[in-house]
Formats: structure tokens, sequence, C-alpha cells
């Protein structure tokens, strides 16, 4: 098969999120070649540092390729950063690469990739998974009737490039910057709503996802991370594995650590003063006393 090549957008807030994607990817594709290409605008030389080291796992060629974040200036970020807009431009800035696998950095690989990777797109542009949002659909005017999440995105970048998408996707995001929800996901489902394919069955699972595949490729922890202690994904413990791979493993798991320590502290014993009331937590009993005038 041809080599994998798989896009992260990075930049130093997940940086560490992304080398335990990557050892998942490195440590479940041992026979195939694997070109990792990191988006990013200013990324600290420690994260490239921790990106070779996992070539200790599996040897993999590494490219980093600047993105002028000036570009994006303007456009909203909510509780992101400018990096999540990064994504529209990889046809443009990875000139050579005809398809690529797009995955956000809080994602792990469990199994083969070429279970998804040699899908045929019929001439669309990406491969996606969709994700139960019903209010997004009205909002954004989807007429597939179906949103989909853009944290795995197999994409038909020759298309891309052929149709010169990349601009009309970006004066996409201007032209609807005042309405968007999920920022560059809601951009990329009103692009691509007549132009994208559902992923085969087992492909990826979203932490929300109900009923769960069987045996999913790619888990995305959408919501709280997995060294969070109110992570909902029922995969998280699978997390752990690759972290150990990563020189992240302590300071994830110390996170962890501290989280839980606090979480029984409040429940063993904590008050909270609300004003009119005082409310007592001891062992998990909520008790209320009003206070006196």
């Amino acid at each position: 098969m041809s080599e994998l090549k798989i896009v992260y957008a990075i930049d130093d807030n997940v940086y560490k999120l992304a080398a335990v994607s990557i050892a998942s990817v490195l440590l479940n594709n041992k026979n195939h070649d694997i070109e990792i290409i990191i988006l990013n605008s200013n990324l600290c030389p420690e994260a490239i540092d921790e990106y070779n080291k996992l070539k200790k796992i599996k040897d993999f060629t590494l490219t980093v390729v600047h993105v002028d974040e000036q570009e994006f200036k303007g456009l909203p970020n909510a509780w992101l950063t400018v990096t999540a807009w990064f994504r529209l431009k990889m046809a443009v800035v990875c000139p050579n690469i005809d398809k690529a696998l797009y995955l956000d950095c809080d994602t792990i690989c469990r199994r083969d990739l070429s279970y998804i990777w040699n899908q045929e797109f019929d001439n669309k542009s990406v491969f996606v998974t969709e994700e139960y949002m019903p209010q997004m659909l009205s909002k954004l005017n989807l007429q597939s009737k179906w949103y989909f999440n853009s944290g795995v995105m197999l994409c038909n970048l020759a298309k891309w490039r052929e149709k010169n998408l990349t601009p009309q996707l970006i004066s996409c995001a201007f032209e609807n910057k005042n309405i968007i929800q999920y920022l560059d996901q809601d951009i990329c489902n009103i692009f691509f709503d007549k132009d994208k394919k559902k992923f085969v069955q087992d492909s990826v699972f979203l932490t929300y996802d109900k009923p769960r595949p069987k045996n999913p490729v790619i888990i995305h922890f959408t919501g709280p991370k997995p060294f969070k202690i109110n992570c909902g994904n029922i995969y998280k413990k699978e997390w752990w594995k690759y972290a150990k791979y990563t020189s992240f493993y302590n300071e994830f798991k110390n996170c962890c650590d501290k989280e839980k320590l606090k979480f029984l502290q409040e429940r063993i014993l904590s008050f909270k003063n609300t004003g009119e009331r005082i409310r007592l937590y001891f062992l998990g009993i909520k008790i209320s006393f009003k206070k006196r005038v």
C-alpha cells in the first residue's frame, strides 16, 4: 500500500496530547511506511524533540510545516486557538500529498489504519464520521441532513487542489463566522455538505457515541481528556497504554492524581457558602444549614 500520510495541527497547548496519538499510530501500523505532518505556526522545539524520540517505536518521516496564522486573523477561536483553522490549508501547504488522514491531537489509533485508508473517495472530498448534533442541521442549513466531527477526516487533497477548494474554504469561514458555534468544524460541515462520505462502520468512536462500534480503529476523546477524572470515554484506559511511550506519562499521571485527591477531599469533608445557606459535604452526604440572621 502507499505510505500513510497523517496530519496534525499542533500548538504548545496540545503537543503532549499529540505525542500520545502519534505513538498509538506507530505502534499499530508497524507494517506501513508513515509520514507524520505537523501543521504549526510557532511550535516549541521540545515538541519536535519528543516526536523524534518516538522513532524508537518505529521509524517514520517527520515533516514540520509552517502555516501563517495571520491568514485566519478575524476568525473566532472560542475555547480553541487559531491552530484549529490550519486544517483548511492542508492541500496548499502539503502540495505533494494527494491523500491525508487528518487527526485531532486527542485521538488514539487502536489498529491498522488501512481499514479506513483504503476507502474509495468516488470523487468526494472527505471521509468523515457523523456526530449527533440535530440542532446544527437547521442552524447551518445542511441539505445532507447529517453533521460530522472534523477531528478525523480522510481528505482527498488531490481534488482540493484540482477544484481550488482552499481559498473557497477560507472564504466560507469568513462569510459564516458570525453564525458558527463549533468553529472550523461548522465551516467544514457547511462547505462539504454535499461533498462527503461516511467512514465504513467501526472506523471512529466519539466519546458520546451510542451505540458504540464493536472494534473501532480510531478513538476521539471529545469532551474531557483521559487524564481528567471526569472523562467518560470507555476507552480511556487504552489511552494510558500509549501515554507510557511518551516522556509525559508521569506528568499526565500527576495531573490525574491531583484531581482524584481534590475530588476525594471534597467528598470527605468540604464546605460551601452559598449566601443564605451553608452546605456541608461529608462522606458524599450533603447537609444544608440555613444561616442565622
